[in-house]
């Protein structure tokens, strides 16, 4: 087995799969504590997106049904 201050690398045990002893387990690295800040978008350009969203949802629909309607005449049987 090889040690070191910050390495230790265990034997491969074949007999023991799932065993307690994880030989691929590492510690995480907390570093300084930062912050994220971000900036706050105008309530104008949330509610422009939103409408832009619903606008294109219903045109959407709108295209569904209108080819829905174009391929059950073209396909329909006589």
């Amino acid at each position: 087995m090889f040690e070191s201050g910050i390495w230790k690398v265990m034997p491969l045990n074949s007999s023991n799969s799932m065993g307690t002893d994880d030989p691929v387990w590492t510690e995480s690295n907390w570093d300084a504590i930062g912050l994220r800040v971000y900036t706050v978008q105008n309530a104008a350009y949330d509610r422009l997106v939103l409408l832009g969203g619903l606008v294109v949802t219903v045109l959407a629909y709108l295209a569904i049904v209108v080819a829905r309607s174009f391929i059950t005449k073209a396909l329909k049987q006589d």
